[in-house]
């Protein structure tokens, strides 16, 4: 009879990946309201919200902007700012004209070669941060949300 050793090699380098992804990995972000972004309990975690994105009356353009993620149509609802960097790629605000109305906004998604508009409802995925004591979502994940039925 043929004897056979089993190594607990695999064994360990399963266990050392599981306790490495459990403890180093980042957690899934959780889905709030627009409301409820900013609370307390998620400053420094990625949270997802569902919305409309708007331009603010008065916007500061550098390579990054902070737009609006309502939860209504015509910016309507509850708000959360929203950091985005300028530029032709996935969650990224397009370059706007130096006289700009509300549908002048346009913002690369995810999971289309198209962009967001005012009418689009989206899917933004970011982390809560503090800038200079105010709440904001930064390094956002942007996708068109799913069309209802």
């Amino acid at each position: 009879m043929r004897s056979v050793r089993v190594s607990g090699l695999p064994l360990v380098v399963a266990a050392v990946a599981v306790l490495a992804v459990g403890c180093g990995g980042e957690a899934a972000p959780v889905e709030v309201s627009v409301a409820d972004a900013c609370s307390q309990e998620h400053h420094g975690h990625r949270v997802t919200v569902e919305g409309f994105l708007r331009l603010p009356s008065k916007l500061e353009l550098s390579d990054t902007a902070v737009i609006e993620v309502f939860s209504l149509m015509q910016g309507d609802g509850d708000s959360v700012p929203l950091r985005l960097k300028i530029g032709d790629g996935p969650s990224e605000l397009r370059d706007l004209p130096s006289t700009y109305t509300a549908s002048s906004l346009r913002v690369g998604v995810e999971n289309a070669k198209q962009t967001a508009s005012i009418i689009d409802r989206v899917v933004v995925t970011a982390k809560v941060s503090d800038e200079d004591g105010v709440c904001v979502l930064t390094s956002p994940r942007i996708e068109r949300a799913p069309e209802d039925g």
